[in-house]
């Protein structure tokens, strides 16, 4: 990976661990994350002139992303109401990793081979495990 990609996928965990923290130092959880949602939906719409317009066939794709994130939303919220940012935050960034994989295999016919395996389990307990120190 070159210094450019390292550097923008830094920069993007970065913007995620602030929004995290924003997220769970705020008096109203449901209003920030709504402006923050709303500020990233007005950045994005800059490229709108640059690319095309999805084909009808990836909207159920789109609507299930949309119904997704909307439940994650729900849960960080209803998670940051009842614990701190150190065991939220590590058990919401390490789960997704392997209920991905789990999902892709069994319904996508995506299986990872073993060292890819291998690799998931690494990175989600390693971040997860940061709850559990």
């Amino acid at each position: 990976m070159d210094a450019t990609v390292t550097t923008i996928v830094l920069l993007a965990a970065l913007m995620h661990a602030v929004w995290n923290a924003l997220l769970k130092s705020s008096a109203d959880r449901l209003v920030e994350l709504t402006t923050l949602n709303l500020s990233a939906g007005i950045v994005a719409l800059t490229v709108i002139p640059f690319v095309s317009f999805p084909a009808i066939e990836s909207f159920p794709f789109l609507l299930a992303t949309l119904v997704l994130h909307v439940g994650y939303y729900a849960f960080l919220i209803l998670s940051y109401n009842r614990g701190g940012l150190s065991l939220v935050y590590p058990i919401a960034r390490g789960g997704p990793p392997v209920l991905i994989a789990l999902v892709s295999a069994l319904f996508l016919g995506e299986v990872l081979s073993g060292t890819q395996t291998l690799g998931v389990l690494i990175i989600t307990a390693s971040i997860a495990g940061l709850a559990f120190a």
